[in-house]
């Protein structure tokens, strides 16, 4: 069973107060309890309608917070796009407004067909070169086991 919030404790204790109110000429004992109870329900609903204030408070801040980061953004891209057309989109002038110029763009030179046919041969060249080498080391291997084989058959 869940643990009653706040509002339904509140609600449980506002019942027993008015339940018991009409009962105090027969419970004398209960009176100071009761004028207890009640004074303390007057102050928890006090609590809760400064809660409520609160919360609307709360969401009226958020909201300024909201409404100052959008003008700040765009008061930032604005001031921006002006120092950059003023330096230059590349300039590191930007730097010290807390803006980052441009990249500047590296162009790599494209290889052309030549060079890519030469590039690829020479991978060729190197991949066939890789397994004759690895075939020649095999067949080395083999006529090593033959000889120790036939010397130690002897």
């Amino acid at each position: 069973m869940p643990t009653p919030s706040f509002k339904e404790k509140l609600a449980d204790l506002a019942v027993l107060n008015a339940n018991l109110i009409p009962h105090l000429p027969d419970l004398p004992q209960v009176a100071a309890d009761q004028t207890a109870l009640a004074a303390l329900l007057a102050e928890a609903k006090t609590l809760q309608e400064q809660q409520e204030i609160q919360k609307g408070l709360l969401r009226e801040t958020n909201q300024r917070r909201t409404e100052i980061d959008q003008s700040g953004r765009d008061l930032r891209n604005r001031i921006g796009a002006t120092l950059k057309g003023s330096f230059g989109l590349e300039s590191e002038k930007l730097l010290q407004f807390g803006i980052k110029p441009r990249a500047r763009v590296v162009r790599v030179k494209r290889p052309s067909k030549a060079d890519k046919a030469e590039a690829l041969a020479s991978a060729s060249a190197k991949a066939t070169a890789e397994a004759a080498v690895e075939a020649a080391s095999k067949a080395a291997a083999k006529a090593a086991a033959k000889m120790l084989a036939e010397a130690a058959g002897q």
